[in-house]
């Protein structure tokens, strides 16, 4: 009844050029999802550690508890030092990855996408006649 060969080969041209599109949606995603995950288990990091301490000073009573806590803060800011470092290289670690899994994505694709070199062609200067 109806001719569906052109749609059929439209829709079969599109998927080859849809489907790398498709492919970085996914890997957007997957490295949100990682990065979200990653996010939170900081929060939830820093929370307790921060409330780990709080409860700590909650327990000054005297003098003494005065100067182990005081103590305790010097260990507790340079842990939180080593940690801020650390979890600053897993961050940069984690982008680098994204990062390699989408270069690597357009290397996989590129030559669909590649740009065509524009050729010049040079205009001869008009002679004043």
């Amino acid at each position: 009844m109806y001719d569906l060969d052109p749609f059929n080969e439209a829709l079969a041209r599109s998927a080859t050029w849809i489907a790398p599109v498709v492919q970085a949606n996914k890997l957007f995603v997957a490295s949100l999802e990682k990065l979200a995950a990653f996010q939170f288990g900081l929060l939830r990091s820093y929370a307790g550690f921060g409330l780990g301490r709080l409860q700590a000073a909650s327990d000054v009573t005297d003098v003494e508890s005065l100067k182990a806590f005081s103590a305790a803060q010097l260990e507790a800011a340079g842990a939180l030092r080593q940690k801020a470092l650390d979890d600053a290289q897993a961050y940069a670690d984690l982008l680098a990855g994204f990062k390699a899994e989408f270069e690597q994505l357009i290397a996989a694709n590129s030559t669909d996408f590649a740009p065509k070199p524009i050729v010049k062609v040079a205009r001869r200067a008009a002679s004043a006649a």
